[in-house]
């Protein structure tokens, strides 16, 4: 019973620690916008480059775990579609809000 037990357990710990909530879903749409700012806003890639990083670090993520993020959103080719439209939105909405301040 112990045995069964601690299982049970060990399952339900891991099966939290693996999962993605709407939490880590969101801060990896934010990232993924910033990203797609930095490279629309700087041509060149040197600063382009500092800019991406900026946001990995912001958004507490280094390249591997973002990576790593990508390829498990991937998985569901529909949800990553409704997320890529949502990043690909916000990008636009924050680039058009940028153009008229300036």
């Amino acid at each position: 019973m112990k045995k069964i037990l601690l299982f049970l357990c060990t399952f339900f710990i891991f099966f939290i620690a693996c999962s993605h909530s709407d939490d880590d879903k969101e801060r990896f749409i934010r990232t993924y916008k910033e990203i797609l700012i930095a490279r629309e806003r700087y041509q060149d890639t040197t600063t382009a480059n500092k800019e991406v990083k900026k946001a990995y670090k912001k958004n507490q993520y280094t390249e591997q775990t973002f990576f790593e993020d990508w390829k498990y959103y991937t998985q569901d080719p529909k949800e990553f579609l409704i997320m890529m439209d949502t990043i690909r939105s916000r990008t636009q909405q924050e680039l058009l809000k940028s153009e008229k301040v300036k």
